[in-house]
């Protein structure tokens, strides 16, 4: 004896519409065109390119060139290290261990001569020096910061710009009270009392300016020399 069962098609739910999108058959070329178009593109653009610059930061410092030595060094402890991760037999893992600081050796001499060789060729220029060494020392990328790390940056260098000042003129009237306190001995002058100057000519000066002997153990100062050349300017004024 058999048996049969049918399901009634009247219970079967019918196909649900769903939505979606060919990204894949999208011409990136002719969106990307489309997007820059319209009025909004340049301000997402921006937008995003912040919001990067916060989270991921552009990196435009120079790789460091290795030598063809530190390259086969590097490229054998990949090579090892692969190899162990894939068996995780011992001698692979001391083979592997065995490389490291050979490796680790080759790259930083390669880095160290590098860095030598571009100190030697800008060597006499102080300038092209200072930015070698400066490019050298300090390759990091800097941090950005967006509207509300400036401004408080920026208030909190206001704040303690106004209490360092706050700071000296306080410390400046302390000295100046204190001072007011000492007695300095008043020496009388004998002589009598200067009330007016008497006139100077040009001549009297011009004398006393050709009078002027420098000693033959020094050598002339330049402002003695350049006041010696423009004597005939100086002196009407």
């Amino acid at each position: 004896m058999s048996s049969c069962c049918t399901a009634d098609p009247t219970s079967i739910g019918s196909p649900t519409p769903r939505a979606y999108r060919p990204l894949r058959q999208i011409d990136t070329t002719a969106f990307c065109h489309d997007i820059k178009s319209k009025l909004f593109g340049k301000q997402f653009d921006a937008e995003v390119k912040h919001v990067l610059d916060i989270h991921a930061p552009l990196r435009t410092g120079r790789r460091r060139s290795l030598s063809d030595d530190a390259c086969q060094a590097k490229q054998l402890h990949r090579r090892l290290e692969r190899r162990y991760r894939r068996s995780g037999l011992h001698s692979d893992k001391q083979a592997y261990l065995r490389h490291c600081n050979a490796a680790r050796d080759s790259i930083r001499k390669s880095w160290a001569d590098h860095t030598k060789d571009e100190l030697e060729a800008v060597y006499g220029d102080d300038s092209a020096t200072w930015r070698t060494a400066q490019r050298q020392l300090h390759s990091k990328h800097k941090a950005a910061y967006d509207d509300a790390e400036s401004v408080k940056l920026v208030k909190t260098f206001c704040q303690f710009f106004a209490d360092k000042v706050n700071l000296i003129s306080d410390n400046i009237s302390q000295v100046i009270q204190s001072s007011a306190r000492r007695a300095f001995a008043v020496q009388p002058h004998p002589g009598p009392a200067l009330s007016s100057f008497q006139p100077v000519t040009i001549e009297k000066v011009r004398k006393l300016l050709s009078k002027q002997v420098v000693s033959p153990t020094t050598q002339p100062t330049k402002s003695h020399s350049q006041i010696t050349i423009c004597t005939s300017t100086l002196l009407p004024v």
